[in-house]
C-alpha cells in the first residue's frame, strides 16, 4: 500500500495536533531527546513539506507524552485497523465478575442498537457513528475481560 497525498496531508495535521498538545515544537524537541531541532516538527506537521515526517519512534514518545496515542492511531486507521488501549487490571482475584458483567452488557449494548438501526432495514451515514462507538466500546470491555482472565490464572495444581 502507497500513502496517498491525502492520507500525508491527513497524518501531517495529526502531528500539528499531537505536537500542539505537547506544549509546541519547542517542548517536543524536550520530549523526544532524539530530535534536538524543534523546527524538525513544525516540518513534521507542515503538508508543504512533504519530504519530512515524522519517525516512527518519536511518535510514539510523543504519543507516550500526551497520553493519548493520537498519531498512531491515525496510522494504524489508515492501514485498516484500529488501536485500543489495554486495560489496566488487578491480580487480587476479586474482579473477574464485574468485568465479565460488563464486557456482557456491552456486547448486549451493541446487538441492541443494531437492532435499532436495523429497524428500517438499513443503516445510514447518521446511524453509523454511535454502532461504531457501541462496538468499540464492546472491544474495550473484551479485552479488559481477556486480561482479567489472563491475570487470575492459576499455575499448577489449583485442587
Amino acid at each position: 500500500m502507497t500513502l496517498t497525498s491525502m492520507f500525508r496531508r491527513e497524518l501531517k495535521g495529526v502531528v500539528k495536533l499531537a505536537v500542539v498538545e505537547a506544549g509546541g515544537q519547542e517542548n517536543c524537541a524536550n520530549v523526544s531527546g532524539r530530535i534536538v531541532r524543534a523546527a524538525a516538527f513544525s516540518d513534521y506537521a507542515n503538508p508543504v513539506v512533504d519530504d519530512r515526517h515524522i519517525p516512527l519512534d518519536v511518535a510514539v514518545e510523543l504519543d507516550a507524552f500526551n497520553g493519548n496515542g493520537r498519531i498512531i492511531k491515525a496510522a494504524a486507521r489508515m492501514l485498516g485497523f484500529v488501536l485500543v488501549r489495554l486495560p489496566e487490571v488487578i491480580n487480587s482475584g476479586t474482579k473477574l465478575g464485574r468485568v465479565t458483567a460488563q464486557a456482557m452488557k456491552e456486547c448486549a449494548d451493541v446487538f441492541s442498537r443494531l437492532g435499532e438501526v436495523l429497524d428500517d432495514g438499513v443503516i445510514t451515514e447518521d446511524e453509523l457513528p454511535d454502532f461504531e462507538r457501541e462496538v468499540e466500546e464492546a472491544i474495550v470491555k473484551l479485552l479488559a475481560l481477556k486480561m482479567q482472565a489472563r491475570a487470575e490464572v492459576v499455575h499448577g495444581d489449583a485442587s
